[in-house]
């Protein structure tokens, strides 16, 4: 079984998750959303071409690959990085034409060092792909070492790691620089333990890897949808049960009005108020309207400093508090989609001529 570095990244903060999950007073809603590429590109810019431009590779190297202590450093295999890579940003349908170049450029050449192409060289490939400008992947190198993750209930994952380096560039016809230059670092891993990664050859873990580093590459450049894991609060009272029943029934106006009318309530329970409004908070961002989104967030952070007490933790602990370490956190997230909308609004422009 394979992971991608994904898992590792949010391992901490869904660990929280789970902690209030277990008082069985929460649940753990996934929610879809699109991210911005890091790359933005004008709107005329419609058909893009993808080559290889790699030197060097794995089916061209002329010694094998030196293991030591479970270490070793390999060439990815370029050839399905660029099928991935250009898959992966047909499947986003954000051009309206991707085209691949069979073949490799460079491979071929007794010289290992890389070679940027040439105007001339981008010319020729928009007009015989009759594209508007080229993507070229121009090196593959992956870091494998076998390492141990210890989790938080002691137990060991024996992973296979390897961190994939890659490098593309952009390029316009006729033009002397690059119209971008972009370098990856991404990690995928292997379950040590597992009986089919054994029967695994070096050659298939590359070209798997390889693969994984096309598909990062796509996700740099065109924007790209996203799976994420949001808190809600189902329990603690009669009311928030209430509300899980429309949850389930996908009736979010009926819960909102609750969480509304228990945050407004006499007793001002403070508990109660930081949960309505931590789901508040929730409601506001599966609409894409950050700023209420936001705004009920922090009013569910100030509420949980009181509920968890933090003037009387000590600092090195409050990373571990039940309510106000996540709620925190998923302000953060907020924060940083608000502003990744900003870009994602100017990324999508393109089809506003289409929807009008």
């Amino acid at each position: 079984m394979r992971l991608k570095n994904t898992i590792f990244l949010s391992f901490y903060i869904f660990c929280g998750l789970l902690v209030l999950n277990s008082c069985q007073t929460t649940k753990i809603l996934s929610i879809d959303y699109l991210a911005p590429a890091n790359v933005s590109f004008p709107k005329e810019l419609k058909k893009v071409g993808v080559v290889n431009n790699v030197v060097t590779d794995y089916t061209t190297q002329e010694t094998p690959s030196q293991w030591k202590d479970l270490k070793a450093l390999l060439l990815g295999n370029a050839t399905i990085a660029t099928e991935s890579l250009a898959q992966h940003l047909a499947d986003a349908n954000y051009f309206d034409e991707v085209v691949i170049y069979d073949s490799a450029l460079q491979l071929q050449k007794e010289s290992y060092e890389n070679h940027p192409l040439t105007s001339d060289e981008i010319k020729e490939l928009t007009d015989f792909l009759q594209v508007d400008f080229i993507i070229a992947l121009e090196n593959v190198l992956f870091n494998a070492k076998a390492v141990d993750y210890i989790t938080e209930d002691g137990f060991i994952l024996e992973q296979l790691e390897v961190e994939t380096n890659a490098n593309i560039k952009g390029f316009l016809p006729e033009r002397d620089k690059p119209l971008f230059q972009d370098q990856i670092k991404d990690t995928i891993y292997w379950d040590l333990r597992d009986i089919v990664l054994t029967q695994k050859s070096e050659k298939t873990i590359v070209n798997e890897a390889s693969f994984f580093t096309g598909e990062v590459l796509a996700s740099r450049i065109v924007p790209q949808w996203n799976t994420a894991q949001r808190l809600l609060y189902i329990d603690g009272n009669k009311s928030l049960r209430k509300s899980h029943k429309f949850i389930k029934n996908n009736q979010w106006e009926q819960a909102y009005n609750i969480w509304m009318e228990i945050y407004d309530s006499p007793s001002k329970n403070v508990k109660n108020q930081m949960r309505a409004a931590l789901n508040i908070a929730v409601f506001y961002e599966m609409r894409d309207n950050f700023e209420e989104a936001i705004n009920w967030a922090t009013i569910a952070k100030e509420l949980a400093y009181k509920v968890d007490e933090i003037d009387f933790i000590n600092p090195i602990f409050i990373s571990s508090t039940t309510n106000y370490a996540p709620i925190k956190t998923y302000l953060e997230v907020l924060e940083k989609r608000k502003e990744n909308a900003i870009l994602l609004n100017q990324q999508m422009k393109r089809f506003d001529s289409e929807i009008n």
